[in-house]
């Protein structure tokens, strides 16, 4: 029987410790200029990557695949030479890993070494995505899968051909069984900026998959989903987290969505649900997708805080990252969000090439404003990752490491 790992591989600082990284199920892969923390503990900021977690059990469900491992040896801070030590107790024939633009010569590192052990590589994820016909030309990979993978992944271990396998999306999100979790799944925390306000365990789930918006610097829609939007059924997403709830023990909840809420059925209808649950939520969401009286439900169910990507408060910026707002009427919308007491995590980019002081000193100036009344945010600079078309248009190419320099 072929065996099957699934890995999201080490990411750090070897020599002194200094950084690590973060890759799967992150939609900006960066690095963090904190030391490795102490392997297998909790309270350290991990994304959950569902990308990984959804093809786990895909391939476990299908009958004629083999034995299926999943190995986030990342999010448990695990060391080279113990992740090594790892996959040779699991002793997979095949090992498809994740793979980033910042990371890539890390992840080029250790498929060459596990190539030398005998095994056949495959790598995915965004930068593997895009560069998948140089990639697979490499002696050390043997597939590479782009975009969201569950279907590339089974066509692969059913042919085991050496080739670019194209992302083949699942249209019904709701046919596929939840992604995979063990014990390791109390590691995923996402407390960024709102820590404070935040219960834990935290439990990170879809309720849907992929986004109907064009923001040019956004890596996913234009790599993994490519921009095409499925929601899942209220019912399905709350039996989810109802199971999780009963098998983890989970406290609070963040709809990990890239939005979350699009169109106001949906939001109301998930909403209802959890707050039948009792759990406390978090959310990301754009202000500009369903009407003030769908946040007023989320508040009233439970919701507790919210993760806005902002970008700028000019219209001169939003217009340059195409986010697709109108810059009154989000500092209006944001105001009465904190007013009905949200706790609002503001993403917002530096160094947006459309903008002059004037715009810059706008943004400043609501910045200022919202965090006087309770808001957190973060500020890094514009990056344009490969794959987005803010890479395709940009004069300034950078070396693959310092795509996660964001900060």
């Amino acid at each position: 029987m072929t065996r099957i790992l699934l890995t999201n591989t080490p990411w750090h600082d070897k020599k002194h410790n200094k950084w690590h990284g973060i890759r799967a199920g992150c939609r900006w892969p960066f690095i963090m200029n904190t030391p490795l923390p102490p392997a297998d503990t909790l309270g350290y900021y991990n994304t959950y990557p569902f990308f990984m977690g959804y093809a786990t059990n895909y391939l476990a469900w299908q009958a004629k695949v083999g034995e299926i491992f999943f190995y986030d040896a990342l999010a448990r801070a695990h060391t080279y030479d113990k992740f090594y030590d790892g996959v040779k107790t699991m002793d997979p024939d095949i090992v498809i890993m994740e793979t980033s633009t910042p990371s890539i010569e890390n992840d080029l590192e250790i498929a060459g070494k596990l190539k030398l052990d005998g095994r056949e590589i495959a790598l995915v994820g965004p930068h593997a995505t895009v560069y998948a016909s140089k990639l697979i030309k490499l002696p050390q990979i043997d597939y590479v899968l782009q975009g969201e993978y569950e279907i590339g992944a089974y066509e692969m271990c059913l042919m085991r051909k050496k080739k670019v396998y194209p992302c083949r999306q699942i249209i019904n999100i709701d046919t596929i069984r939840y992604p995979y979790r063990d014990e390791s799944v109390l590691l995923y925390a996402d407390g960024f900026g709102q820590d404070k306000y935040m219960e834990y365990p935290q439990l990170q789930v879809w309720t849907s998959r992929g986004c109907p918006h064009e923001c040019n610097f956004c890596l996913w829609r234009s790599t993994m989903t490519r921009g095409y939007y499925r929601r899942r059924s209220a019912k399905a997403v709350c039996r989810e987290i109802s199971d999780c709830m009963r098998s983890w023990g989970f406290r609070s909840v963040l709809l990990d969505d890239d939005t979350f809420n699009i169109s106001d059925k949906h939001t109301v209808e998930v909403a209802d649900g959890l707050g039948h649950l009792r759990i406390q939520w978090h959310a990301m969401v754009r202000p500009d997708t369903c009407s003030w009286e769908s946040f007023q439900a989320m508040r009233d169910n439970g919701c507790v805080g919210l993760k806005i990507g902002v970008e700028s408060f000019s219209q001169n910026g939003l217009d340059y990252v195409k986010k697709g707002y109108n810059a009154t009427r989000l500092t209006e919308t944001i105001d009465f969000l904190i007013d009905i007491g949200f706790k609002v995590f503001l993403s917002l980019m530096d160094q947006i090439p459309g903008e002059n002081d004037e715009d810059r000193a706008e943004t400043y100036k609501w910045l200022k404003y919202f965090v006087a009344k309770g808001a957190s945010y973060q500020h890094p600079r514009l990056t344009a990752l490969p794959g987005t078309p803010l890479y395709d248009t940009s004069e300034k190419k950078e070396k693959w490491a310092d795509y996660g320099k964001f900060y």
